[in-house]
């Protein structure tokens, strides 16, 4: 069966309310956790070795989640996917708050809620690209921006909080209460008029089964990138400011001021996007937005003038604001018939490079010297273009479908 257009498909604006403000909330929840760790630290008496436990189990959750999601995806599925998502997210933020005293049972809770965050963006990322296929690029960018704002509030709603209760664990509660106003919208039948003429999608004669997939270059290659590029995102927002107060002396304060320019680019970078242009060519965009935030890295790194730190990590972050939903529209259109899985898949490679890179600038820095192990970073970025310009070659040799500009 044919499946409609976009154009056909009813503007739902109870479905993109409830998607947006999903995506807003796992924002203000992924941005949370490093200021969260500095009373979880005093509550639990937690030494160094196990402070970074909490992100560990929610990071583990969250991966598991987006590959059990990538299996078990189909368009017709949403509405299950998405609500049993919304109520065991409710369930496990609510619960933090009368079952907090215990640190084995806090981090439990927050595997399972990693868990939950983990179905609940892919599905979301997954149902965007199934239900705007023609502009898959643009409508992700918009969703990701709410994401990126909740990111953007998430350090100043935990600081709210602890002013107004003094107790840390009241965040997660009140972050829980604001995920039921998207239950009633997604539990209506009628926001999912898509699910049986979008079944199975488009097609270019052949049905690509998970083993067949997996045994296609062009999968491991986006793959490969995703993973290389996240980690070169994750690794210049978390070791810029030890970068800059150590090898610039500049003062906590000032460094952290960068790190926020750099997420608030983010912002901006994304809804200029899908407004001034939601058809350029994916692999164009890609490849222009990774070189670029490549170049103006090192000359964060190479500077030593406060201005131009912070004009140049504003210009990564504005390129790089595109880059993630853009590759999620590569891979569905690459892949159209198995959107739930790639998209999971690059979510879940994504996420073992946010976590693994930031670690291993480390021992290279140790090595090295920070001055120097900090350019690992855009090398990251480097790579990441070789195998997209080796998969874009790959593509025009007629290996695998088109995907839409």
């Amino acid at each position: 069966m044919a499946h409609p257009s976009e154009g056909s498909l009813p503007d739902n604006r109870e479905l993109k309310f409830a998607s947006y403000l999903g995506m807003f909330n796992s924002g203000l929840l992924n941005s949370a956790v490093g200021p969260l760790l500095i009373e979880l630290t005093g509550f639990y008496q937690l030494n160094v070795a196990r402070v970074g436990l909490p992100v560990l189990l929610d990071g583990t959750g969250y991966l598991l989640g987006t590959i059990i999601l990538s299996f078990v995806w189909k368009v017709h599925r949403a509405r299950l996917v998405l609500c049993l998502s919304t109520l065991s997210l409710v369930f496990l933020l609510v619960s933090i708050g009368p079952f907090h005293s215990r640190f084995e049972v806090f981090l439990g809770l927050m595997f399972f809620l990693g868990s939950g965050f983990g179905f609940l963006t892919v599905g979301l990322d997954s149902l965007f690209s199934e239900i705007y296929r023609q502009n898959r690029a643009k409508y992700l960018n918009i969703l990701h921006l709410f994401f990126g704002v909740g990111s953007f509030l998430g350090p100043l709603a935990v600081v709210a909080i602890l002013k107004a209760t003094g107790k840390w664990f009241y965040f997660y509660p009140l972050i829980g209460l604001l995920n039921i106003p998207m239950l009633p919208l997604l539990l209506r039948r009628k926001n999912y008029p898509f699910g049986l003429d979008l079944e199975g999608g488009e097609t270019d004669g052949r049905h690509e089964g998970i083993r067949n997939l997996m045994g296609s270059a062009a999968f491991w290659a986006i793959i490969a990138a995703m993973f290389l590029h996240l980690g070169m995102e994750a690794s210049f927002g978390a070791w810029m400011p030890l970068f800059l107060k150590s090898t610039r002396n500049m003062t906590p304060t000032l460094a952290s001021y960068c790190v926020s320019i750099f997420w608030l680019a983010f912002l901006l970078g994304r809804a200029s996007y899908a407004r001034l242009f939601p058809d350029v060519n994916l692999f164009l965009s890609l490849i222009v937005a990774i070189s670029g935030a490549a170049l103006f890295m090192c000359l964060t790194f190479l500077s030593r003038d406060a201005a131009l730190i912070f004009s140049s990590t504003f210009c990564a972050g504005l390129l790089l604001s595109i880059v993630y939903p853009n590759f999620l529209a590569l891979g569905a259109g690459i892949f159209p018939n198995r959107i739930g899985f790639i998209t999971g898949t690059l979510s879940a490679s994504g996420g073992v490079g946010y976590m693994f890179f930031p670690w291993l600038i480390g021992p290279v820095s140790q090595s090295l010297g920070l001055a120097k192990g900090v350019f690992m970073i855009p090398l990251l970025g480097t790579a990441s273009i070789g195998i997209l310009l080796l998969l874009r070659s790959h593509k025009k040799g007629g290996a695998t479908t088109t995907p839409p500009s």
